[in-house]
C-alpha cells in the first residue's frame, strides 16, 4: 500500500469503537465479556483491551498533532473525540502494562521526531528508562498481589525453560504443561506468600518467555532478530516510520507483562505496524515467472485451507453451544467426529473434554478426557470421572495433583478425603482431613465453610471412637 496512513486511520477507528464499547459496559448499557470484570471491550479481558487502546491512542495522538501543525481543521475535531474516548477507555481498562506501553511509545515518538530530543538522545534514553522503572515500581505497589502472581508464574516458567532450553516444549504446550510444573513447585516448596497468589494460569504474561518455553532458544533468537529489524536505521523519511515504531514499542513493552499473542486482534497490531515500516533490506532474492507462479499457488492453497478451517470453527462454535443442553446428541456426535481436528483448540478441549469428565461413565473415553487442559477444577473433574468408572488409584492421583496446583483451594483435598472414606482407609482419611483444615485459603465461601464443618465433625467422631 502506497498510503500507509490508511492502516493508521483504520486502527484509530477500531480503537474508538473499543473505547465506546468499554464506556458502554461501564455504564451498564452493554454486557461485559467476562464474569469478573465489567469492562472488557470485545477482547474478553481488561488487559488486552488496555494494550490495544494504548497502541491506537499513540497513533491517534500523533495524527492529531500532525493535523494541527498542518492546519487541517476539518479532521482535528474527529481525532480529538477519538483521543478523548480512547483515553477514557484506557483509564477504565485499568491495565498497568498498557500504561507502561503508552509511556514507552510516546517517549520513542518524541525522541525520534524532534531535534531537541535527538540532540540529547543519551540523556533522554537514561532518563526515560529510569522513569519507566520508577513508574513500574509505583504500578506494582498499586496492585502488589497481581504483581506477585506474575513473579510466581515467571519463576515456575523458568523451570520449564530450564528443562528444555534448546528444543522447547512445543508450540501451544504452555497451557497444557504449566500447571503440572506449578504443582511440582508447591509439592516441594511450602511458601505461604506464594500460595496466596497462586491460581490457574494459561499464559506466562511475558511473550519472550512464552516463545522461549515453547520453541526454545532458537525460536527466541529468531524473534529478537525480527524485533531488531524494526529498529534498524532506514534511509526513508516517510512519516509512517516514527509512528509505526512507537506503536510497536508500546506493543512490545505491553507484551512483557501480558499475553497479546493469544488475543488475535491485539496480535494483529504487530504485523500491521511492521508492514508500515520502510526498513533497509536484510535478505533479498531474485524472482522469476516460475517462482511467482509457485508462490501464487502456495498462497491460494493456504487461502482455501484457511477458509475451510474458518468454516469448521464457525460450525463448531454453533454445534457446541448445544452441548450443555439436555438434548445434546447432535453436539456430541459433531465433537466426536471432529475431535482429531479440534482437540488442540483450548476452548474445544475445555468444552468437550470437560463435559465428558463431568458426565461420561465410559472407560473408552479415557484417551479424550486425559487431554483436558490441566487446572485445579479440571483435575477434580478428572478425579470424579475415574471414581465413576472404578479407577480409584487414578482418581487419587488426579485429586492429589489438583491439590498442589493451587494449594489455597479446599475442594481437591475434600474430594480426596471423601475418596479415602469410600475406600475405608481411615489413616489417610484422618491425615487428609487435618491437612485440609490447616491449609491456607484465599477465599471463604459456603462450600469451604460446610466442608470444614464436615471435616471437623469427622475428626471429632474419630477421636471419640479411638477413646
Amino acid at each position: 500500500m502506497q498510503n500507509k496512513k490508511v492502516v493508521f486511520y483504520a486502527l484509530v477507528f477500531s480503537g474508538t469503537e473499543e473505547a465506546m464499547t468499554a464506556i458502554g459496559q461501564k455504564l451498564s448499557l452493554l454486557d461485559s465479556g467476562h464474569t469478573q470484570f465489567e469492562v472488557t471491550g470485545h477482547l474478553g479481558n481488561p488487559g488486552p483491551l488496555g494494550g490495544y487502546l494504548a497502541v491506537c491512542l499513540i497513533i491517534a495522538s500523533y495524527l492529531l498533532w500532525e493535523r494541527y501543525l498542518n492546519k487541517k481543521w476539518w479532521s482535528i475535531s474527529g481525532l480529538t473525540i477519538a483521543v478523548t474516548l480512547m483515553t477514557i477507555g484506557l483509564i477504565l481498562a485499568d491495565s498497568r502494562a498498557a500504561i507502561m506501553g503508552l509511556v514507552a511509545g510516546c517517549t520513542l515518538l518524541l525522541s525520534s521526531h524532534y531535534s531537541l530530543f535527538r540532540k540529547y538522545k543519551k540523556t533522554i534514553l537514561i532518563t526515560s528508562t529510569s522513569f519507566l522503572l520508577l513508574f513500574g515500581a509505583l504500578l506494582y505497589l498499586y496492585r502488589p498481589q497481581s504483581g506477585n502472581a506474575r513473579l510466581l508464574i515467571w519463576k515456575v516458567s523458568s523451570e520449564m525453560l530450564t528443562d528444555r532450553p534448546w528444543s522447547g516444549h512445543g508450540v501451544g504446550s504452555f497451557p497444557r504443561q504449566y500447571m503440572f510444573y506449578q504443582a511440582h513447585h508447591f509439592e516441594n516448596n511450602n511458601h505461604t506468600e506464594e500460595m496466596m497468589v497462586a491460581d490457574n494460569a494459561a499464559y506466562p504474561y511475558n511473550e519472550l518467555l512464552h516463545l522461549a518455553i515453547e520453541t526454545g532458544i532458537p525460536g527466541l533468537l529468531f524473534a529478537l532478530f525480527v524485533i531488531a529489524g524494526v529498529y534498524m536505521k532506514s534511509d526513508s523519511q516517510h512519516p509512517p516510520q516514527p509512528i509505526a515504531r512507537a506503536g510497536i514499542t508500546s506493543w512490545l513493552l505491553f507484551s512483557m507483562f501480558s499475553y497479546p499473542t493469544d488475543i488475535f486482534p491485539v496480535l494483529l497490531l504487530f504485523p500491521l505496524l511492521s508492514g508500515c515500516l520502510h526498513c533497509r533490506s536484510i535478505l533479498s532474492c531474485k524472482t522469476n515467472r516460475l517462482s511467482v507462479i509457485s508462490l501464487s499457488a502456495m498462497y491460494l492453497t493456504i487461502g482455501i485451507w484457511a477458509y475451510t478451517q474458518g468454516h469448521l470453527y464457525q460450525k463448531a462454535s454453533y454445534e457446541l453451544s448445544f452441548l450443555s443442553k439436555e438434548n445434546n446428541t447432535k453436539a456430541l456426535e459433531f465433537a466426536n467426529t471432529y475431535h482429531s481436528q479440534l482437540k488442540s483448540n483450548i476452548k474445544f478441549n475445555m468444552l468437550y473434554a470437560g463435559w465428558l469428565a463431568k458426565h461420561s461413565c465410559k472407560p473408552e473415553d479415557i484417551p479424550k478426557i486425559i487431554e483436558i487442559i490441566p487446572g485445579t477444577e479440571t483435575y477434580c473433574w478428572l478425579g470424579d470421572y475415574y471414581r465413576r468408572i472404578g479407577m480409584n488409584e487414578q482418581a487419587e492421583e488426579a485429586y492429589r495433583i489438583a491439590s498442589f496446583m493451587v494449594p489455597t483451594r479446599l475442594r481437591p483435598q475434600y474430594k480426596l478425603w471423601r475418596l479415602y472414606l469410600e475406600k475405608g482407609d481411615t489413616v489417610k482419611a484422618v491425615w487428609t482431613a487435618r491437612q485440609a483444615l490447616h491449609q491456607p485459603l484465599k477465599v471463604e465461601n459456603s462450600f469451604t465453610i460446610n466442608a470444614k464443618s464436615e471435616l471437623n465433625d469427622y475428626l471429632l467422631k474419630t477421636r471419640n471412637l479411638s477413646k
